[in-house]
């Protein structure tokens, strides 16, 4: 017999050893081929295989060290690294465990990065084991490790200083693996989520009572998942059973009957609610008849839907889920999983979980002041095919059709979100003459460089413009969505600055639309005026600042040029949302970071001893909109400023001090004889922490200063303009200011 044939039969019958359990004689026919060189290579399979077997009979030293034997002959031994990061678990050799684990998470596979934060948990390397959990978060494409994710940021917390989220979920079937799927999405993203879930079914009772548990929790944020087969089941199972007129009957009946419980939630909670719409089925049991029919299956469930979100809207603080949208992108089969519903009442599968837990998350965003502001983009093979240094204009991807198709479609969906409010730029490593002839003049780009509030062509390293772009834009860092084509440059951006979200786009470009469609960092839950005209008030800024820099002389003759005019009044009904906006995203000139929702804001802007007043600035170059907000209440004779706020764009202008000299004529008007401010120093509000001082008050303690408005005021700037509405006195014209009507 040959060596070659030899080495096979010899291995035919190890395999055949392990299978019988004969693992000593296995381990002798292994020895004896390693000991000969020219069989060695052929080892280190059969010594997984073996290690395998020994696990498996509970052997969890021998599995081992038959793995190590393995990967000291061949590193790359399939199942090696696997093996021994099992063994070494089981074996109580975390650091070797981990060890192997690393290896294995460098592919970035979800599963693989989770064990390697399950083991780096065990070994005590707690800020390790959290960025390997938001890694295996974070690349989790189907929801499968969310659950056990939730486990593991449970048990270490959430990275860097975590944002407190409180979330009360009640609804018609099991809602714990959509908990956890948001509680491990949040935790990757800085969030520290506690969620309360109401008991099986009974929505209704938690939030009908005014003392149930769901109202004791304090949430922040109320989910009422209730599907439209519990609410409404015969337009699920028998449709037919009910003439049309009595369908959608059914279908009102039961939205009114769910908006009431809204109604009684919004009435105990000032909690954030998300309220489930209703999802279609894929197959009506009508058939293909559905829509030909008055109030058919589908058409009874959309106005069932209309109903609940027509009611939504006339409610402060609600908002619907587009259900119907989620399982459309995911497809009933991966929405829900069937078996899992009958068996424990599971609805959601885990890639419809993950989609929920991410449509919370953007909720929960929102509602604390951490939505997305920004897009960084970069150019080549992201907004155009191929490289515009090497391949020149013409010879770019860009068009109608494919593949330029598909960067246009990227830039539609850039468009979009400008529309939205969301601030765009560029970073991009090119010739700068070469990328602006694009931008400038190539007939089928979609975004003009009109578009773009700041743009960094140049050679430096990305996460270097990043920086200067925030900068340029008054924005922080974890206010950006970096996106990008390149791997590298992406590994780097994340590594530089965790702050920033990063958006990879591999593969094929059909599909980048898609992605930049779903992000969800941006989402917001109101609309304002300031927000639909965000670019412009940017662009008007770069034409006031390049005026500046044309008309240098002294200062105090700059802002005299710049016809600075302050209008200050009550807070309109209109302006609510605004005012909310505000609170929530100011963080630098806030003086005690005071955040509402709309209707707390709306309830202390008409309450008796309270009050709202807001600041619009607007100058030569155009409106800045509503850009301060000071918030009082009353006490005797003296007036609290609870809390002042005004946005960074208008700073440095003396703004600041016109506001609060016409907040100060305001507490005059309404015969206070003090008026106190209040700071509270956060970590980055330090641009607000000398306005009282700066502004004649009095220090009383740390956080408290004093005003006694009866023998001092505060001088505004002569520069400004600033017209006042002020109780009982119609337009008020503080010392050095022109007097007008606000209206």
């Amino acid at each position: 017999m040959s060596t070659e044939e030899d080495v096979r039969v010899t291995a035919f019958r190890i395999q055949l050893a392990v299978d019988d359990g004969a693992l000593d004689q296995a381990s002798r026919d292994i020895a004896g081929l390693a000991s000969r060189p020219e069989t060695r290579s052929l080892v280190a399979p059969l010594l997984v295989r073996l290690g395998a077997a020994k696990l498996a009979a509970g052997n969890a030293e021998a599995a081992l060290q038959a793995a190590r034997d393995a990967l000291a002959i061949d590193e790359n031994t399939p199942g090696g690294a696997e093996l021994a990061a099992r063994a070494a678990t089981l074996a109580g050799a975390h650091h070797e465990a981990t060890a192997h684990l690393a290896r294995l998470a460098r592919g970035g596979a979800p599963g693989d990065c989770l064990r390697l934060a399950r083991s780096l948990q065990r070994t005590g390397d707690t800020e390790a084991a959290r960025a390997a959990a938001t890694r295996a978060v974070r690349g989790d494409q189907d929801g499968s490790v969310l659950a056990a994710a939730a486990d593991v940021f449970a048990a270490i917390g959430a990275p860097g200083p975590a944002t407190p989220i409180r979330v009360a979920f009640a609804g018609s079937s099991t809602l714990e693996p959509v908990a956890a799927a948001f509680r491990a999405l949040a935790a990757a993203e800085g969030f520290a989520a506690e969620t309360w879930l109401a008991p099986f079914g009974q929505y209704a009772e938690q939030l009908l009572d005014p003392s149930s548990g769901l109202y004791g929790f304090q949430p922040q944020l109320v989910v009422l998942a209730v599907s439209g087969r519990a609410i409404v089941p015969a337009i699920y199972g028998d449709p037919l059973s009910m003439d049309a007129n009595t369908r959608r009957m059914a279908a009102e009946g039961a939205a009114d009957e769910l908006m009431g419980m809204v109604r009684a939630a919004r009435a105990n909670s000032s909690a954030t609610i998300l309220v489930h719409l209703a999802a279609t089925p894929a197959r009506s049991p009508i058939g293909m008849l559905d829509r030909a029919i008055p109030y058919g299956q589908a058409e009874t469930i959309a106005h069932f839907n209309s109903r609940i979100s027509a009611a939504a809207r006339e409610m402060q603080g609600v908002y619907p889920v587009d259900l119907d949208r989620l399982v459309a992108a995911l497809g009933e089969g991966g929405a829900f999983d069937r078996r899992t519903e009958l068996l424990a009442r599971i609805e959601a599968g885990p890639r419809l979980a993950s989609a929920l837990g991410e449509t919370y998350l953007a909720a929960a965003r929102a509602l604390l002041g951490k939505s997305r502001k920004c897009l960084v983009t970069d150019l080549d093979n992201t907004l155009w095919g191929g490289v515009v240094g090497e391949d020149g204009v013409a010879g770019i991807q860009l068009g109608h059709d494919f593949p330029g198709s598909a960067y246009r479609a990227v830039q539609e969906e850039l468009l979009a979100l400008k529309r939205r409010g969301v601030l765009l730029a560029i970073s991009s490593k090119n010739n700068e003459a070469d990328a602006m002839e694009v931008l400038e003049g190539h007939p089928d780009m979609v975004l003009r460089p009109r578009d773009f509030a700041a743009m960094r062509i140049n050679w430096r390293d990305k996460h270097e413009n990043l920086v200067e772009i925030a900068r340029e834009l008054n924005i922080g860092l974890d206010s950006i969505v970096f996106l990008d084509d390149n791997p590298a440059e992406c590994a780097m951006v994340r590594a530089a600055l965790p702050q920033v979200e990063v958006v990879n786009l591999l593969g094929d470009p059909a599909h980048f639309a898609g992605i930049v469609r779903r992000l969800t960092h941006f989402d917001t839950l109101q609309l304002t005026d300031e927000d639909l005209r965000r670019t412009e008030m940017y662009a008007q800024g770069r034409e006031r600042t390049a005026w500046e820099r044309a008309h240098a002389t002294t200062i105090e003759e700059h802002l005299r040029e710049l016809g600075l005019v302050l209008d200050v009044a009550p807070a309109p009904d209109h302006a609510i949302g605004r005012v909310a906006q505000l609170l929530a995203k100011t963080n630098q000139f806030n003086t005690t970071t005071l955040r509402m929702p709309d209707d707390a804001v709306r309830c202390w802007a008409t309450t008796e001893r309270q009050g709202v007043l807001c600041a619009r600035v607007r100058d030569r170059f155009g409106d800045h909109g509503l850009v301060g907000v000071a918030m009082w209440s009353r006490a005797g004779d003296e007036v609290t400023i609870d809390t002042f706020v005004l946005s960074c764009r208008v700073l440095g202008r003396g703004v600041e001090r016109a506001f609060l000299a016409a907040v100060v004529d305001d507490v005059r008007a309404r015969g206070a004889s003090q008026v106190r401010g209040r700071f509270i120093p956060t970590a980055k509000n330090a641009p607000a922490a000398s306005l009282f001082r700066d502004c004649g008050f009095e220090q009383l303690s740390a956080t408290d200063w004093m005003l006694d408005v009866r023998e001092s005021t505060v001088e505004p700037p002569a520069w400004i303009t600033t017209t006042t509405e002020a109780p009982g006195r119609g337009s008020v014209a503080a010392p050095a200011m022109e007097v007008s009507l606000v209206s």
